[in-house]
């Protein structure tokens, strides 16, 4: 299946990928990065962590970082625009993608991930799957999807990650006509078809992980 259409544009993600790299950086601020964010440090990333929820994280000078650059690269009516709304949407997709260490720069959703079967099970239960893919609270959400970066490693895709919060957040408050268009649906499916995946490279996959 095709990936979903992306709501943030080429500009948005890089501008995402050189926020998360520059709050993992010790002393080595390099030329590549942004003169702005050359400022951050894992004081800032320790700070973005234990903020608890969408208020604690809007007050905190790296997300404002975040969130201007992302509204300065806007093209398109999709993407974030300079709102309360918005502001508190992507304070909360911050305190996310700060939870993850390695940006693996591969489309592929948190879903898939989640999906992978590893020592018989899936990375995140069907159970934990199905409340996640229920819950609309966004405080509830941003607790949710932090579990879930931890369970898969810490380590996806921060571009592609920032951009599925993002747009679930928005789609939970403006639902589509058409269920498959969301990023609920295409995690379900990235999720669900793991155990396929590994089954038709024969690869071992206990039965109760093929999903009909």
């Amino acid at each position: 299946m095709r990936n979903r259409f992306s709501t943030f544009n080429s500009d948005q993600h890089y501008w995402v990928r050189q926020w998360h790299g520059a709050l993992r950086r010790h002393e080595d601020k390099s030329a590549s990065l942004a003169k702005e964010l050359r400022r951050l440090d894992l004081g800032d990333r320790a700070r973005l962590r234990r903020a608890g929820n969408g208020l604690d994280l809007v007050g905190e000078p790296a997300v404002h970082l975040l969130v201007s650059g992302l509204i300065e690269r806007r093209q398109d009516r999709r993407s974030p625009r300079d709102s309360e709304t918005d502001y508190y949407r992507l304070a909360l997709v911050a305190g996310v993608i700060v939870e993850v260490n390695d940006d693996l720069h591969s489309p592929a959703t948190l879903g898939r991930r989640l999906g992978t079967p590893e020592g018989g099970a899936r990375v995140m239960s069907e159970l934990r799957f199905r409340r996640l893919q229920a819950t609309t609270e966004p405080e509830e959400l941003l607790r949710l999807w932090r579990r879930a970066v931890a369970l898969a490693g810490r380590k996806t895709d921060v571009a592609t990650l920032a951009d599925d919060l993002y747009t679930w957040l928005d789609e939970v408050d403006h639902p589509k006509p058409n269920p498959a268009g969301t990023v609920r649906f295409h995690w379900a499916y990235d999720y669900y078809q793991q155990p396929r995946d590994k089954a038709s490279r024969g690869e071992s996959t206990p039965e109760a992980e093929i999903v009909a």
